[in-house]
């Protein structure tokens, strides 16, 4: 089944990512990208694309992340890969460019809870690149409402971080870096290497709250 063995190639990559092993993680994606196009399923290759977005923006490489991101809408243009396409692209320095995603995620089911959380991240997204992390705050909050119980809120965190509320911060963090397990529950949505990444963030943030047993817990965790 070419969509199971695609998830595969994900599955592995991002794995590799949580142990650090980022080169072998795009190897992965490579190697599944290239089953992608052999099966015909643009939209699959799409998904290791933003991927590999995720991986170039974590080490710098913010022009690339944003190449890859567009590139990745225009193989994938479900909603669950246009809002995936946007964060990067917000993220990696391009809001008007997230903007645009958000336009072409208005067609997906009008009006519904799922349409209205798509358009409040992307918002929340634009706002903190764009220099605003207190309506970035107010924003994400209203994500916050709108998410499943299960999803971790990494997004509200980082956006409570970049507007120096970083005890608040460190009440999102602590779940993820504790729960990697519901990471699984949904490895498809998030990037590679996100549990670990947001271990690391948990331990910034507690340290900079003052919170510094926490910190050292998490970042003899993350070593």
């Amino acid at each position: 089944d070419a969509t199971v063995r695609s998830r595969g190639f994900s599955e592995k990559a991002a794995l590799l990512a949580e142990l650090g092993r980022y080169s072998e993680a795009r190897v992965a994606l490579e190697e599944g990208m290239a089953q992608d196009t052999a099966a015909g399923r643009p939209e699959l290759r799409g998904g290791k694309q933003l991927a590999l977005a995720y991986l170039a923006l974590r080490e710098g490489r913010r022009a690339d992340a944003r190449v890859l991101a567009w590139n990745a809408a225009n193989q994938d243009s479900g909603a669950f890969g246009l809002v995936r396409a946007a964060i990067l692209l917000a993220r990696s320095g391009a809001p008007a460019d997230a903007r645009k995603l958000a336009e072409r995620a208005t067609a997906f089911a009008p009006g519904s809870v799922y349409n209205r959380l798509v358009q409040s991240r992307i918002r929340g997204e634009v706002l903190l690149a764009s220099g605003d992390p207190a309506g970035a705050v107010e924003e994400f909050r209203k994500t916050h409402a709108l998410d499943a119980g299960i999803r971790p809120r990494e997004y509200l965190a980082r956006a409570l971080s970049a507007a120096g509320r970083e005890a608040e911060a460190v009440g999102y963090w602590r779940p993820i870096a504790e729960r990697p397990d519901l990471l699984w529950q949904s490895a498809d949505f998030d990037f590679p290497g996100f549990q670990t990444d947001a271990l690391f963030e948990y331990a910034k943030a507690a340290a900079r709250a003052g919170q510094l047993e926490q910190a050292r817990s998490a970042l003899n965790q993350y070593m």
